[in-house]
């Protein structure tokens, strides 16, 4: 997988920080687990939410 340039600093009161889904390693935008999701351009975090992927992905690892 291709490296993606550095997200902006994570922010402390961004709400997907409180994901159950943040657990995992993003499939779409390559976040490590802890880390926010990034735009498909990986130059901003997505502070709102994660991408569909990665929800899957945390529900295939709970199984």
């Amino acid at each position: 997988m291709t490296p993606h340039p550095p997200a902006a600093p994570v922010v402390d009161d961004a709400p997907a920080l409180h994901l159950p889904a943040l657990r995992v390693e993003c499939p779409a935008c390559g976040a490590q687990p802890n880390v926010l999701c990034t735009s498909h351009s990986g130059t901003r975090q997505r502070r709102h939410d994660v991408h569909r992927a990665r929800t899957t992905a945390h529900a295939q690892a709970q199984q």
